[in-house]
């Protein structure tokens, strides 16, 4: 189930329409576009959050990429380079012929006739997948706009390593040699000891295959990539790497709010007694949530019974929701202070004792 979060891209359904957070402002108010309808307007968090905990604000799970399909490219079309501007042709070609023939079902034995009919039209050996037909297909169904099937090449990252497996081998013969060594070896003694080994296998090399020597920095990145367990390893050996990453007694640790929570319940040191019967209405129990990063108190929940899943639910159902002021509820109580803890938390585990 999606989570609704006040973040830029987070989608949701608002009245009917989805709904995309543009811009968080520094004020306190937030830039919503309408996706559908292509205006935006201007609220603010509070309102948002109220909505939000009153049912009328449902988190849709729709990746951002596919909402902001429209605005990947403003610019004329001729101003792509050749290859892009065929590479979204053929696609649009593709897309067209399987739409003339109705609604498409995406099962292989249906499309594969109307692939194979396309590609002769246009002699394209290079037949595309069921899978990208479906891709090509919902982004195109969304606005009707050929930029929606511009491949976005930009945002592909290298899938491949740029140093030679010959490098890669040498870099760590040398991180093994320098640590044996001396268990404080630096990343500059490394380097120093990898050129030598680059130079010595460049000797046995002929000029066109010569290894090409990578810089500091990138050996840094390099040694970054190691386990901290193998880099414990070749500083301190292997029993103290075991007996500082062994798992008995490890505690759980947190690096922000939110990322964990823990529950527990207790017995009240009190009876609630009847005013006008004097009967004794039982012992109440208190059920606390508790973030174990910044140990605030994020929600409660109090009843007459013994632990169950239902004050588990009602506790974080109080945690995740804002927290109305309690003026509403009581008008004459003097409130001096806010409660701004909400949010869906990450995980959700049981204190130690």
């Amino acid at each position: 189930m999606p989570g609704f979060i006040l973040q830029k891209n987070t989608a949701f359904e608002w009245a009917g329409s989805l709904c995309r957070i543009d811009r968080l402002q520094p004020n306190g108010e937030v830039l919503i576009e309408y996706v559908n309808e292509g205006h935006l307007t201007i609220v603010s968090k509070k309102q948002l959050l109220v909505e939000y905990s009153e049912g009328r604000i449902v988190a849709k799970n729709v990746r951002s990429d596919e909402i902001l399909e429209r605005h990947i490219f403003s610019r004329p079309l001729d101003e792509l380079p050749p290859e892009i501007l065929n590479a979204a042709t053929r696609r649009l070609h593709y897309v067209k012929a399987i739409l003339e023939h109705g609604s498409p079902v995406f099962t292989r034995e249906y499309l594969q006739p109307l692939i194979e009919l396309a590609a002769k039209q246009i002699d394209d050996e290079n037949l595309p997948s069921v899978t990208s037909i479906y891709r090509w297909c919902t982004k195109y169904k969304n606005g009707r706009d050929i930029r929606a099937l511009i491949p976005r090449f930009d945002r592909r990252g290298s899938r491949k390593l740029k140093q030679a497996d010959t490098v890669l081998q040498l870099a760590l013969a040398s991180v093994e040699e320098a640590f044996a060594a001396s268990p404080k070896a630096t990343i500059p003694n490394i380097y120093t000891r990898l050129l030598g080994k680059i130079e010595s296998e460049n000797r046995l090399l002929s000029m066109s295959a010569h290894l090409k020597s990578p810089c500091l920095r990138t050996l840094y990145r390099m040694f970054d990539r190691l386990e901290a367990y193998d880099r414990v390893c070749f500083r301190d050996g292997k029993l103290a790497a075991d007996k500082k990453f062994r798992l008995v007694k490890s505690g759980v640790v947190t690096t922000q709010i939110l990322e964990r929570v823990e529950i527990d319940h207790t017995p009240l040191d009190l009876f609630l007694v009847d005013e006008r019967t004097w009967l004794p209405l039982g012992r109440p129990t208190l059920t606390v949530i508790i973030d174990h990063y910044s140990r605030m108190l994020l929600g409660f929940y109090l009843s007459y019974g013994s632990p169950s899943a239902q004050a588990v639910m009602g506790a974080l159902r109080h945690a995740i929701l804002p927290k109305c002021p309690a003026k509403m509820v009581l008008p004459h109580l003097n409130v001096q202070h806010a409660w701004p803890c909400y949010g869906r938390p990450e995980q959700s585990g049981i204190p130690r004792k």
